[in-house]
């Protein structure tokens, strides 16, 4: 009886010892599988975490760009800054490893400590939920075009996040004329387009985008051409006379556009009257004036010296440019605008080029002569 006792208790504990093994082996596993489990848990926390980081950084460079009004440095100063080539398909600026801490903005505005601004706002930043930083990579001028790669890391696990930001244009002269009543050409005249920052008019940068457009009626008249659209008021209508053409669209507008008032800067220069006659020459360079009157006629000519910068004119009175007219030495329209403030005429003649914009929003716009205007 002994004997087979034992023997009973021995397969009890031997079948004890077995489940417990089994147990063990399944909370083993259990543990491993619930380890396992919150690694995969805090990873995913991290990779959620550094996503959000990057995407958070992706939106504040956003509103860097929004909040400082960033505008470009002048072309002269990039390439005078950054050894490279600032067209499609070529190597990129990068802000802020390459980009002109203080410049001249391609508006004429002084600018300082943009990359030092930048680095603080946006590179190395740290959060109680990891850290991040963005590059500004510029991807073109026309139009202009910004890759942001931001870069955010949270416990040892990094994730990056890409985003395009395009300027959208808001230019006063994204036409190559705009009457705000009526627009009529005359005689020969035609419109078209080119790209400046690639090199001078003509061969393949030449392009159809010469657009005519006003808030009222348009009518082209002889051998007049528009390379682009003419673009009427909501409620008019292109008139063809004679042979003239249009390459693009006459659908009228859907809404008029409205022109801003023509206000002068204070910091703006006061040159009274400038009228130059003869074989008068009189040179301008860099900065915002105030004039009274602007006249040239005979041989005489204005010398735009746009090295330091561009050259604004605000004229409160008429302008009548003939004669050898206004030289803008650097060839390139942005350097030269002309702003006439009230309802004083302005017209054009003789055969000089122009190189500028003109904006008379009150006034009667007259453009004569064999001249080209760039």
């Amino acid at each position: 009886m002994i004997s087979r006792r034992l023997d009973k208790q021995g397969m009890a504990i031997t079948l004890a010892l077995g489940f417990m093994v089994v147990v063990l082996v399944i909370a083993a596993g259990v543990h491993s599988l619930v380890l396992g489990q919150l690694r995969a848990s805090g990873t995913q926390r991290r990779r959620v975490a550094a996503e959000y980081l990057a995407e958070g950084g992706v939106a504040r460079t956003i509103a860097w760009f929004n909040s400082q009004g960033y505008q470009l440095p002048q072309f002269s100063t990039l390439t005078a800054t950054v050894p490279v080539k600032l067209t499609s398909n070529n190597m990129v600026v990068v802000l802020p490893s390459n980009h002109p801490d203080s410049y001249t903005d391609q508006y004429g505005q002084q600018r300082s400590n943009m990359v030092t601004n930048y680095t603080t706002y946006l590179n190395s930043q740290t959060t109680s939920a990891g850290t991040y930083s963005v590059t500004a990579s510029l991807m073109n001028r026309q139009p202009e075009t910004w890759e942001l790669r931001a870069t955010g890391e949270s416990g040892g696990v990094t994730r990056q996040v890409g985003a395009l930001l395009v300027r959208q244009q808001e230019s006063l002269f994204g036409d190559a004329l705009f009457g705000r009543d009526r627009a009529t050409l005359n005689g020969n005249p035609y419109t078209d387009s080119y790209d400046s920052t690639v090199g001078p008019y003509g061969g393949a940068n030449r392009f159809a985008t010469g657009n005519v457009r006003s808030n009222g009626p348009i009518t082209l008249n002889g051998n007049s051409t528009v390379r682009g659209d003419a673009i009427p008021g909501p409620n008019d209508r292109v008139t063809l006379n004679g042979n003239s053409s249009v390459t693009g669209s006459t659908d009228p507008a859907k809404t008029p556009e409205t022109l801003p008032a023509s206000v002068i800067p204070d910091n703006a220069i006061n040159l009274g009257k400038l009228s130059l006659s003869g074989n008068q020459t009189r040179t301008v360079t860099a900065g915002t004036y105030r004039l009274s009157r602007l006249s040239i006629s005979g041989n005489a000519r204005l010398i735009i010296d746009a090295s330091a910068g561009p050259v604004t004119l605000y004229v409160t009175g008429t302008i009548s440019i003939g004669g050898n007219g206004v030289a803008n030495n650097s060839g390139l329209p942005r350097n030269l605008s002309i702003v006439q403030v009230g309802g004083s005429s302005v017209s054009f003649s003789g055969n000089a080029n122009f190189y500028g914009t003109v904006y008379a929003p009150d006034s009667p716009l007259a453009l004569n002569g064999n001249g080209q205007m760039f």
